[in-house]
């Protein structure tokens, strides 16, 4: 299985799931300036109104390298309307070396609870929850060819890690023959 098919699997785990309310610039004006909503009413409908978006297939790349931070804050049905795109975002541009484009690292990181009980994993825990089982599937299989990779991107270790601390163990069924890049 290549990045085509990797995909393809993602868009079919992802298909149909329903656009959320919060655009990426309205979450990122939360980055920005807190999660208190401190800041006027004016900049949040702006950014609103400039969303494109009508599914997640239609976000474009330079939307989700502008709004890298944002996936590991957003509440679970942002994150599983969001979340594929990011994927498909990582998976097609794997010759991109890793410091030149945060959007794997981060993406990765908003795939790896921390080891230690706490807030920030319940956190994590709850938006993975909102995943169906083909989804996490999908992000199984996405991780293993990451992890089993030797791309530009060098993000093995991340997708390890993401694999290692719940992927392999949510989605023991996933199938990872033949996710070594050709």
């Amino acid at each position: 299985m290549h990045t085509e098919a990797l995909i393809t699997a993602i868009e079919r785990a992802f298909d149909g799931v329903p656009r959320t309310d919060t655009s990426l610039r309205q979450f990122q004006l939360t980055d920005l300036h807190g999660m208190d909503d401190d800041f006027p009413e004016r900049e949040w409908s702006a950014a609103g109104r400039q969303r494109t978006d009508a599914a997640w297939q239609d976000i474009a790349d330079a939307e989700l390298e502008a709004g890298q931070v944002v996936l590991a804050h957003m509440p679970a049905d942002d994150f599983r309307y969001f979340l594929p795109a990011y994927l498909r975002h990582v998976l097609s541009h794997l010759h991109v070396p890793f410091w030149q484009c945060d959007v794997a690292g981060m993406t990765l990181a908003a795939l790896t609870p921390p080891a230690r009980a706490g807030s920030s994993r319940n956190d994590k825990l709850a938006r993975f929850a909102a995943l169906d089982e083909g989804q996490r599937m999908a992000i199984a299989q996405v991780l293993v060819f990451l992890a089993e990779s030797d791309t530009q991107a060098n993000v093995a270790p991340e997708a390890s890690q993401a694999l290692d601390s719940y992927w392999r163990q949510a989605a023991p069924a996933a199938d990872t023959r033949g996710l070594r890049q050709a």
